[in-house]
Protein backbone atom coordinates (compact mmCIF):
# COMPACT_ATOMS: atom_id res chain seq x y z
CA UNK A 1 0.00 0.00 0.00
CA UNK A 2 0.94 3.53 -0.71
CA UNK A 3 1.73 5.95 2.09
CA UNK A 4 2.09 9.62 2.99
CA UNK A 5 4.01 10.65 5.89
CA UNK A 6 3.74 13.46 8.27
CA UNK A 7 6.94 13.85 10.85
CA UNK A 8 6.96 16.07 13.54
CA UNK A 9 3.68 17.76 14.38
CA UNK A 10 5.12 19.59 17.13
CA UNK A 11 1.79 21.56 19.57
CA UNK A 12 1.70 22.50 23.44
CA UNK A 13 -1.10 20.47 24.98
CA UNK A 14 -2.57 19.38 28.59
CA UNK A 15 -2.49 16.24 28.60
CA UNK A 16 -1.60 13.44 31.41
CA UNK A 17 -2.55 12.20 34.65
CA UNK A 18 -0.40 14.57 36.96
CA UNK A 19 -2.45 17.45 38.01
CA UNK A 20 1.20 19.03 37.10
CA UNK A 21 0.90 18.12 33.89
CA UNK A 22 -3.15 18.94 33.45
CA UNK A 23 -2.06 22.72 34.48
CA UNK A 24 1.24 23.53 33.12
CA UNK A 25 1.25 21.44 30.23
CA UNK A 26 3.50 20.48 27.85
CA UNK A 27 5.38 20.03 24.78
CA UNK A 28 4.30 16.44 22.19
CA UNK A 29 5.64 15.53 18.93
CA UNK A 30 3.32 13.49 16.56
CA UNK A 31 3.87 11.82 13.64
CA UNK A 32 1.01 10.05 11.05
CA UNK A 33 1.30 7.27 8.64
CA UNK A 34 -1.39 7.16 6.13
CA UNK A 35 -1.98 4.12 3.72
CA UNK A 36 -4.06 4.76 0.69
CA UNK A 37 -3.75 4.06 -2.93
CA UNK A 38 -1.98 6.73 -4.60
CA UNK A 39 -1.64 5.33 -7.98
CA UNK A 40 -4.76 8.02 -9.49
CA UNK A 41 -3.29 10.72 -8.25
CA UNK A 42 0.64 9.85 -9.64
CA UNK A 43 -1.40 9.80 -12.84
CA UNK A 44 -4.29 12.58 -12.63
CA UNK A 45 -1.45 15.09 -10.51
CA UNK A 46 -4.91 16.61 -9.33
CA UNK A 47 -5.33 17.30 -5.32
CA UNK A 48 -8.47 15.52 -5.71
CA UNK A 49 -7.17 12.14 -6.27
CA UNK A 50 -5.25 11.77 -2.87
CA UNK A 51 -5.70 13.53 0.58
CA UNK A 52 -4.64 17.05 1.26
CA UNK A 53 -1.69 16.91 4.06
CA UNK A 54 -2.46 20.25 5.47
CA UNK A 55 -5.73 19.50 6.63
CA UNK A 56 -4.44 15.92 7.97
CA UNK A 57 -1.92 18.29 9.66
CA UNK A 58 -4.58 20.58 10.77
CA UNK A 59 -6.69 18.04 12.02
CA UNK A 60 -4.20 16.82 14.23
CA UNK A 61 -2.87 20.10 15.59
CA UNK A 62 -6.30 21.15 16.39
CA UNK A 63 -7.43 17.52 18.03
CA UNK A 64 -4.06 17.56 20.33
CA UNK A 65 -4.64 21.28 21.48
CA UNK A 66 -8.89 21.57 21.79
CA UNK A 67 -9.39 18.67 24.50
CA UNK A 68 -7.33 17.35 27.57
CA UNK A 69 -6.52 13.66 27.91
CA UNK A 70 -5.20 11.92 30.74
CA UNK A 71 -4.13 9.83 28.77
CA UNK A 72 -1.63 9.57 25.00
CA UNK A 73 -3.79 6.31 24.45
CA UNK A 74 -6.65 8.30 24.09
CA UNK A 75 -5.60 10.87 22.19
CA UNK A 76 -3.92 8.66 19.90
CA UNK A 77 -6.85 6.98 18.94
CA UNK A 78 -9.23 9.80 18.67
CA UNK A 79 -6.86 11.04 15.94
CA UNK A 80 -6.56 7.81 14.05
CA UNK A 81 -10.60 7.30 14.05
CA UNK A 82 -10.77 11.30 12.99
CA UNK A 83 -8.61 10.53 10.32
CA UNK A 84 -10.76 7.45 9.23
CA UNK A 85 -13.89 9.34 9.37
CA UNK A 86 -12.65 12.17 7.73
CA UNK A 87 -10.86 11.23 4.64
CA UNK A 88 -12.61 8.45 2.47
CA UNK A 89 -8.89 7.28 0.69
CA UNK A 90 -7.29 6.63 3.72
CA UNK A 91 -7.22 2.56 4.41
CA UNK A 92 -5.06 2.44 7.66
CA UNK A 93 -3.71 5.07 9.77
CA UNK A 94 -0.83 5.20 12.38
CA UNK A 95 -0.23 7.20 15.00
CA UNK A 96 3.00 7.69 17.40
CA UNK A 97 2.70 10.46 19.72
CA UNK A 98 5.62 11.36 21.59
CA UNK A 99 6.28 13.21 25.28
CA UNK A 100 9.47 14.25 25.43
CA UNK A 101 9.11 15.25 29.29
CA UNK A 102 7.03 12.72 30.82
CA UNK A 103 6.85 13.27 34.67
CA UNK A 104 8.93 9.53 35.45
CA UNK A 105 11.17 10.49 37.58
CA UNK A 106 14.49 9.60 35.58
CA UNK A 107 16.48 11.02 32.24
CA UNK A 108 14.85 9.97 29.13
CA UNK A 109 14.57 11.57 25.91
CA UNK A 110 10.87 10.68 25.16
CA UNK A 111 8.10 8.22 25.87
CA UNK A 112 6.24 7.04 23.19
CA UNK A 113 2.66 5.80 22.24
CA UNK A 114 2.32 4.05 18.61
CA UNK A 115 -1.39 3.05 17.74
CA UNK A 116 -2.42 1.53 14.15
CA UNK A 117 -6.02 1.60 13.20
CA UNK A 118 -8.08 0.20 9.97
CA UNK A 119 -11.13 0.98 8.31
Amino acid sequence: MDKIIIKGIDFYGFHGVSQAEQELGQRFIVDIELELPLNKAGKSDQLTDTVNYCEIYSLIKEKGQQRRYALLEALASDMAESILKGFALIERVSVCIKKPHAPIGGVIEYVEIRISRDK
